[in-house]
């Protein structure tokens, strides 16, 4: 399938779960994901993996629960590769524990896809 993604750099949630596999669909159409995420071993395994296998990958550890760090992963993504194209908002919403945490992660918000969403969005629009 040619989803028209080739270079085109890609900020996602994708250390685990739905994003994993949107982070290698995309790897696999010739993008440059970017994988935002607070778990940098996940973050780290599924980055070596992609550059292993020829992709450019960026990663940034951050927990997506503010605004303010909604636009420092943008901001990080500019810095690194120039521009944005688009953007997946798998970014998690939902409060969750499992045997690699020290605690239960409650610093979801529920608004952090419309954070994501409202910083890249001016930044895309301009590369259209």
């Amino acid at each position: 399938m040619d989803l028209q993604l080739k270079e085109k750099v890609i900020i996602t949630g994708g250390a685990k779960g739905i994003g994993v596999a949107i982070v290698r669909s995309c790897a696999g159409e010739g993008a440059v994901p970017v994988i935002v995420g607070r778990d940098t071993e996940a973050g780290r395994h599924l980055q070596k993996e992609l550059q292993r296998g020829g992709t450019a990958c960026g990663l940034i550890t951050l927990d997506l629960s503010t605004p303010e760090s909604c636009l420092q992963a943008v901001e990080q993504v500019l810095q690194t590769f120039g521009c944005l194209d688009t953007q997946s908002t798998t970014q998690a919403v939902t409060t969750r524990s499992d045997s690699n945490m020290a605690a239960p992660v409650t610093t979801c918000h529920p608004c952090t896809a419309i954070w994501c969403t409202t910083t890249a969005w001016p930044i895309m629009l301009c590369r259209t």
